[in-house]
Order: structure tokens, then C-alpha cells, then sequence
């Protein structure tokens, strides 16, 4: 039998794991909210999953936890997670202290490895769970047959969708979380490495507007991507969130004799500090790899 797949945000041959474009990150989030209809508060997104994270909050009283996702998005794995899979871990903390909850990135790591390991999601695309189940969200009437079951009306086969037939592949239900909290420091920094080679690429582009005011637009559009996704990277100072949003500032609102004095100025600065993360980190782009095809 075939399994019916479908794409979302993926393409063929994608990877689940590390984002290689900055701008992907933004167009994926725009893609997801107009897609599942879903708040950026009800869900989580970290680059080093190329997709976003329903959250799994406590089950309404009489209700479903996903009503309000467009049912014609409903067909994805993600919204069908055991709650072993969907919640987060609590683990050792690293100072040996109480236990704390796992990080986004070792949530989404995991989360990834289960679901490339099951085969819910490949490089062809993710299981369609619903036409799995014999629901084909593209008729009419059974997408109304969704939307009924979301607004609380039983259904047979809805009520008894379950992915742990897939997902239960290792006797020990941790070693995804285990392999995650391994791969932790080394998908991170690879993360960061990939997004700054792809704002490298971002700045190089832009240097091909001819005039100022094109110029410092799109170098600004590139800052708030910087801000926004390289934030936690340690850094001297008051930190790559302050550093960013500056150079953001610069681009809006600094007053510059001409698209020279800005080019050697902040566009510069921002340069040599998206280089100076990937000479840093890319050493980890390549241990990765190098696992990959061992």
C-alpha cells in the first residue's frame, strides 16, 4: 500500500533539521500562519526545525486542542503527536540542581528524529494522517466531517487516530531525547553558522542596489533577520540582539553622506560580524556532515 504524502513548507529532499536560509525561516512562518490559520502564540519556531511546533497545550474541557487550526490542515503529523512526543522533557540540570525543562532546540531536534526515524516525514514529503485514515481533506464533504469532529461531534475514526504504531521503533521510548541532548551544542552552532552564511549572501545581494535609499532598506530587512534569529549567539558587549537592532537604527534613521559612508560604516560592521560567527562555528557544518555520511 501507498502512503499518501503531502507537502508543507518542505520540498523534495529537504531535511528537517537546519534551516539554511534566513529568509526561509520568515517565508515558512508567514507559510505556516496562513496555512493552519494558527496565533505565533500557539506555536514555537526554532531555525534548526525547518518547520514550526504546534504547542500542545492542556486538552479543552469538551473540546478539541486544535479547534481553531484550519481543517485542511489538520491532515499533518503534527497535530497528531502521542503526548510523549508533543510535551517537554524535564532534565538533569547542568549545574546538578533540580531538574529543568528541555530546551526548544533539544525539543525540536527530537521531535525531528522521531519523526525522519518512523517515516512520517522523508525527503518525499510528510504522511498525510487523514487520508491515511481514509479522509480526504480535498472532498468537500469530509472536510466538513473534520471541522464537525474539531467542534466537538464524535467520530470513529478521528477519536481513534494514533501515531505511536509509527513512532515505536527502539525498545528504550528516550533515545530520541537522549541522541537530541547529544546533538544539542553541534546543531546550534551549525545552525548559527548556516544562518550567517545565508546573511552574508543576503548583504552581498544588496550591495546591488545603485541608490541609498533601496540600499539601507534592504540592509535593514536583513537586520531584523539577524536580530531575530542570531540573538542568542554569546557574544562581547551588550550582545547580538543590541548589535543588530543598532545596525537596524543605522539603516532607518542614520544620516549618511552617501551610499559609500554607508556601505564602510554599518554595512561593514555587520559583515565582519556574520563572518566572524561562521569562521566560529562552521566547524560544526562540517562534523555534522561528516556524521551524516558515516
Amino acid at each position: 500500500m501507498t502512503v499518501p504524502r503531502r507537502q508543507l513548507l518542505t520540498h523534495d529532499g529537504d531535511s528537517l533539521l537546519l534551516t539554511r536560509s534566513a529568509a526561509d525561516t520568515v517565508l515558512r512562518f508567514v507559510e505556516w500562519r496562513a496555512a493552519t490559520g494558527m496565533d505565533p502564540s500557539s506555536f514555537t519556531f526554532n531555525p534548526i526545525l525547518t518547520v514550526p511546533l504546534p504547542i500542545y497545550g492542556p486538552m479543552p474541557d469538551g473540546g478539541r486542542r486544535f479547534a481553531d487550526v484550519n481543517p485542511a490542515a489538520l491532515w499533518h503529523p503534527l497535530f497528531w503527536l502521542p503526548k510523549r512526543l508533543a510535551g517537554r522533557f524535564m532534565i538533569p540540570s547542568p549545574d546538578g540542581g533540580e531538574s529543568i525543562a528541555e530546551s526548544d532546540a533539544i525539543r525540536a531536534i527530537r521531535i525531528a528524529l522521531e519523526l525522519s526515524a518512523s517515516g512520517l516525514y522523508n525527503a518525499e514529503g510528510w504522511v498525510d494522517i487523514l487520508a491515511a485514515s481514509g479522509i480526504d481533506i480535498d472532498r468537500p464533504t469530509d472536510l466538513d466531517r473534520v471541522a464537525a469532529w474539531q467542534a466537538g461531534a464524535p467520530d470513529e475514526i478521528l477519536d481513534s487516530i494514533d501515531l505511536e504504531p509509527y513512532l515505536r521503533l527502539d525498545t528504550d521510548p528516550h533515545w530520541a531525547l537522549v541522541s537530541a541532548m547529544g546533538l544539542e551544542d553541534d546543531m546550534q552552532h551549525a545552525q548559527w553558522a548556516l544562518l550567517a552564511d545565508s546573511l552574508i549572501e543576503e548583504l552581498d545581494e544588496a550591495d546591488d542596489e545603485e541608490d541609498l535609499t533601496s540600499y539601507r532598506n534592504a540592509v535593514g530587512v536583513i537586520a531584523t533577520m539577524a536580530e531575530a534569529q542570531l540573538a542568542e549567539i554569546p557574544t562581547d558587549g551588550d550582545g547580538a540582539a543590541s548589535f543588530w537592532s543598532g545596525l537596524s537604527l543605522e539603516a532607518g534613521e542614520g544620516i549618511y553622506a552617501s551610499r559609500e559612508a554607508f556601505a564602510d560604516g554599518p554595512v561593514h560592521a555587520g559583515s565582519q560580524w556574520l563572518y566572524k560567527v561562521r569562521e566560529e562555528y562552521w566547524p560544526a557544518v562540517a562534523e555534522l556532515q561528516q556524521l551524516e555520511h558515516a
